[in-house]
């Protein structure tokens, strides 16, 4: 019996990965409406089913490494971009965005940004800590000071101006501290902005503990409603 045999051989191309990137959209834009983010180099093509970062809302997405366009819309106007740029991404490295400063209510159309490269601290499971730091985007104000309630005014930061970041500071989370209540003031006549109380720090479904986070304070002075002056909260895991 006669037997035939025949081999075939395949190109197989090497694929090298793209590294990866974290950036976390953060909507502080005064009066916004929710945004939509787009990293792609199209518009994006159906916006009714697009992900949506709502005013003092965030969102962390995954995006290559490199330089990346990044266009952002108003929920409500998706002709106008409130933002059109690029962001040079590093690889395997952790990034926020800022979207702030512009009041969409007084017919202001474009925005501030801020952007930063972030470093949270790493937390061993055997220290009860959470890391905090402090954003100022409060645009028409002085410089701002924050501090633990009843403790002096400044404890925590003696002066940040608009745009400033504090570096993360750990705090105390054991099982014998429930929260701190932190508190923003005008760093020049120590009146009091806004108030933040983080909670649940002792709880065994603490959401913070071992964690970083970050405090952001926006609106405008005078504001009312959306925007009022208020602190709010960005998680930084």
């Amino acid at each position: 019996m006669l037997m035939f045999g025949s081999s075939c051989a395949k190109n197989l191309s090497i694929v090298n990965p793209v590294p990866i990137s974290a950036v976390t959209v953060v909507n502080a834009v005064i009066g916004s409406s929710a945004l939509i983010p787009d990293f792609s180099v199209d518009s994006v093509e159906y916006f009714s089913s697009a992900l949506t970062v709502p005013f003092a809302g965030f969102h962390e997405y995954s995006v290559p490494s490199g330089m990346v366009p990044l266009n952002i819309y108003q929920i409500t106007d998706t002709t106008n971009t409130t933002y059109k740029g690029t962001l040079d991404l590093a690889p395997n490295r952790i990034y926020t965005f800022f979207l702030c400063g512009a009041d969409i209510q007084n017919g202001q159309s474009s925005s501030d940004t801020l952007f930063t490269l972030d470093n949270p601290p790493y937390h061993d499971v055997t220290d009860s800590v959470v890391g905090v730091r402090f954003v100022n985007l409060l645009a028409d104000g002085n410089p701002i000071s924050v501090n633990i309630k009843g403790i002096p005014y400044g404890s925590e930061v003696s002066s940040l101006t608009y745009k400033g970041v504090s570096s993360f500071q750990n705090y105390g989370a054991t099982s014998s501290i429930g929260s701190y209540a932190f508190e923003f003031r005008d760093a020049m006549t120590d009146t009091l902005w806004a108030s933040y109380t983080l909670s649940g720090i002792n709880n065994s479904t603490s959401t913070v503990r071992f964690r970083n986070v970050t405090l952001v304070l926006s609106g405008r002075l005078g504001g009312t409603g959306s925007t009022a002056i208020s602190a709010f909260l960005v998680n930084n895991y």
